[in-house]
């Protein structure tokens, strides 16, 4: 049930305008966008479609002008999956016909009197690589002379995980949809709070009070699924928080760490210098060796723990040499040389 609810609260973000332009004109091929007037872009009711269509839950169908034609329709079905399917290419296809008869029951036609062409495609959201056939034809075993007469259609791929580990694909890209992809596939802490800002900005933009509720539910059930939350942390998530909110705790959280892997370094530091000078001690065969090794590795670990944490920060580029000495309570003179060996 939390899945197929989530599933419910992603059709809810891509059933908002402003989600699905930018997924038009950030992932659809631009010989198709530049001919449509995305200002008459609308959603087609549901109560508008055939049983067939009523009972997809997780499609969304859309319609839009093309640009200088007469009421020239282009309808968008999107398929939120999360496992291949082998035979999507045939399920595209029945709705699509579907699509295709209640248009003839409507008598929405042309001004040619033709049915207006459809433009399909499948949003793929599992963790394996997408592998199944999207042209029709390729499920179909050949048989000379029969090719003319078999059926084609072929839907249009976006694979979100395949897309954001493209080597081009531009982490900083100032794209909502870019932002969800990202959110839905990424775990870590720090990249998922540098994608808050800009899905708050969406949803705070004027008369999108829709578009907040859509964003603002399905990034707190998206955040339940990172298993760096305690089940206390996801709780809070789900319960009447703002976005703005869950921006502060994740911060919040992010800026504890530090502290946190200190005293996780020096605990393992000491870990490791006490079995050092247990062995060190041992091999002098005196106790007194184990004692002074002992102590010396402790001191040791500690030390090490901070310098290496220390250079962990600098790397970043984010913390200056006083909140780093703060942190490792490494001195002054330390972390300068260790910024500048």
């Amino acid at each position: 049930m939390p899945h197929q609810q989530h599933d419910l609260n992603y059709k809810q973000v891509f059933s908002e305008p402003t989600v699905f332009k930018d997924l038009l004109t950030e992932f659809i091929a631009p010989e198709i966008v530049q001919q449509l007037d995305l200002s008459t872009l609308e959603r087609v009711n549901s109560s508008f479609v055939n049983e067939t269509l009523q009972s997809r839950e997780s499609d969304v169908i859309w319609r839009v002008k093309i640009t200088n034609r007469d009421w020239l329709y282009l309808y968008f079905l999107l398929e939120f999956q999360t496992k291949v399917d082998r035979f999507m290419a045939v399920r595209i296809a029945e709705y699509v016909i579907a699509l295709y008869q209640d248009l003839i029951k409507q008598k929405l036609f042309t001004a040619q009197g033709k049915l207006p062409p459809v433009f399909s495609a499948v949003l793929y959201r599992g963790d394996n690589k997408w592998t199944a056939a999207q042209e029709l034809s390729q499920l179909i075993e050949p048989l000379p002379g029969l090719k003319p007469y078999i059926l084609e259609h072929r839907y249009f791929l976006l694979d979100e995980k395949a897309i954001i580990n493209t080597p081009d694909f531009d982490t900083d890209k100032r794209n909502i949809v870019s932002a969800i992809f990202q959110l839905e596939h990424l775990n870590s802490e720090e990249q998922i709070l540098a994608l808050m800002p800009l899905l708050i900005e969406y949803a705070n933009l004027p008369g999108e009070e829709t578009l907040r509720r859509a964003l603002s539910i399905w990034i707190k059930r998206a955040l339940t699924k990172a298993n760096w939350l305690t089940q206390e942390e996801k709780t809070v998530f789900l319960e009447n928080t703002t976005l703005e909110e869950v921006n502060n705790m994740l911060a919040e959280r992010l800026n504890a760490l530090p502290k946190k892997y200190i005293q996780q370094g020096i605990e393992k530091g000491i870990e490791q210098g006490i079995e050092q000078g247990i062995e060190q001690g041992i091999e002098q065969g005196i106790e007194q060796g184990i004692e002074k090794g002992i102590e010396k590795g402790i001191e040791q670990g500690r030390e090490e723990a901070r310098r290496s944490l220390a250079l962990k920060l600098i790397a970043k580029g984010n913390y200056s040499d006083e909140e780093i000495a703060e942190l490792t309570e490494l001195s002054m003179e330390v972390i300068q040389h260790l910024r500048n060996p």
